[in-house]
C-alpha cells in the first residue's frame, strides 16, 4: 500500500512539472524527445546512455550488494554542478532488476520538483518545473524496483540557483 502511495504521489509531482508538458518549443516537450535522444541543439551531439550492467562476482543469481548511481552533466554552465535549469542524466551501475529512477527536489521542505524514467523510456532531466521557477534545491535520485517497499539505491544531488 505504501508503494501506492509513494506512486501516486510521484505521479502527481510529475503531473505539475513543466518538463511533463507536451507545449511544442518548450524545452523537453513530449514532441521534442524520444527514449535515449538529448532534446537539444544539434550542435552540441550529446546522446544520453545510460548504463545498467556490472555486478559482482559471485553465486549464481546473487544481487549486486552495492548499486551505484550518479548524475551525469547534460546541459552545464561550465561549473561542474546542478544549477536550476540545466539538464542532468542518472547513470546506473547494477546487476540488480530496476523498474525506474524517481527524482524528487525540494526547497524548504516543499515538494517542487518530480520526475520520473523507467528502464524503457529515459531521457535527460530538465532541473525546473511550474512550482520551481528558480534557486537552489535539495534533490534525490532514487532507484526502484517495483514492489520492494524502499528504494535499492538513492542519490543525493544539491542543484545550485
Amino acid at each position: 500500500m505504501r508503494s501506492l502511495i509513494v506512486l501516486a504521489s510521484v505521479v502527481v509531482i510529475a503531473a505539475s512539472a513543466a518538463n511533463c508538458a507536451d507545449v511544442p518549443g518548450e524545452a523537453n516537450s513530449i514532441g521534442s524527445i524520444a527514449p535515449s535522444v538529448l532534446a537539444a541543439p544539434p550542435s552540441t551531439g550529446a546522446t544520453l546512455t545510460v548504463t545498467a550492467t556490472g555486478g559482482k562476482k559471485g553465486k549464481p543469481g546473487a544481487a549486486d550488494p552495492t548499486p551505484d548511481l550518479a548524475y551525469r552533466m547534460v546541459i552545464d554552465d561550465g561549473n561542474g554542478v546542478p544549477n536550476y535549469g540545466e539538464t542532468i542524466a542518472i547513470d546506473v551501475l547494477t546487476a540488480q532488476t530496476w523498474n525506474q529512477i524517481d527524482v524528487t527536489c525540494y526547497q524548504n521542505g516543499v515538494a517542487v520538483f518530480g520526475s520520473a524514467r523507467t528502464v524503457d523510456y529515459q531521457y535527460p532531466i530538465r532541473l525546473q518545473s511550474a512550482m520551481w521557477t528558480g534557486g537552489a534545491a535539495d534533490c534525490t535520485a532514487d532507484l526502484i524496483a517495483w514492489g520492494q517497499k524502499a528504494p535499492i539505491a538513492s542519490l543525493p544531488i544539491t542543484v545550485l540557483e
